[in-house]
């Protein structure tokens, strides 16, 4: 590969990789597919299997695997593509949002999933018909979210764009880490300021928040 590499996902068999590339002059955006070896970690194949190659010079933020490894799911400008994972084929492309889509969650079953966007929204929809549930708009753009694997919530952060905001003054206040039922009934803030990528615990129970002022944030949350 001879341009960055934006985002890696692994498949749900574990057999599979997806790696996202994006060059920083020429050439477009790809998503190469890799098989994997879980029996001899030192005998890999260098070579992918399958390369989606972007239509438009427009990155590609993010790529994921879709229910049982059929389809890829990538984000891009303000759009959702879906690809056929075994030939590459475009199967859809969801044009919700009115800004760049920067990041894509499925629910722990892959019922639904999750984007976010600068357009400050976050939408959450159905993976079998891919039709939009739910819009959570807040007050800035959205950077990352996830769907709670044991709860009926969402969890949204954002802010501005973490290479931005050296830049930009932000007052404390600007964006929280929130949580929001699904469909969202009500908001519950768990950390302020600006807010780019985090994870939760595997059980749900916790989440560590990186902000941009170089400190992580774990907060607890409660039904």
């Amino acid at each position: 590969m001879q341009a960055p590499v934006r985002s890696v996902a692994f498949a749900q068999d574990d057999r599979h990789l997806s790696v996202v590339t994006n060059p920083i002059t020429q050439g477009l955006p790809t998503i190469y597919i890799f098989e994997i070896n879980p029996e001899n970690p030192n005998n890999q194949a260098a070579a992918p299997i399958l390369e989606i190659v972007g239509e438009t010079t427009s990155k590609i933020n993010q790529a994921v695997w879709g229910p049982q490894n059929a389809t890829i799911f990538s984000v891009t400008e303000n759009s959702v593509c879906v690809h056929d994972s075994e030939t590459g084929q475009l199967l859809r492309r969801i044009a919700e949002h009115s800004g760049t889509v920067g990041s894509i969650s499925f629910s722990v079953d892959r019922a639904h999933f999750l984007t976010t966007s600068d357009d400050r929204s976050a939408k959450l929809f159905d993976t079998k018909s891919l039709e939009l549930l739910k819009t959570y708009e807040t007050k800035r753009q959205v950077n990352a979210g996830s769907i709670s694997p044991i709860m009926d919530h969402v969890l949204l952060g954002g802010g501005h764009q973490s290479q931005s905001v050296s830049f930009i003054p932000t007052a404390p206040n600007e964006f929280h880490a929130r949580v929001s039922t699904r469909p969202m009934k009500k908001k519950s803030p768990l950390s302020e300021g600006t807010l780019v990528p985090f994870s939760p615990s595997p059980t749900a129970r916790m989440v560590a928040v990186l902000q941009v002022d170089r400190r992580t944030a774990f907060c607890v949350c409660t039904t």
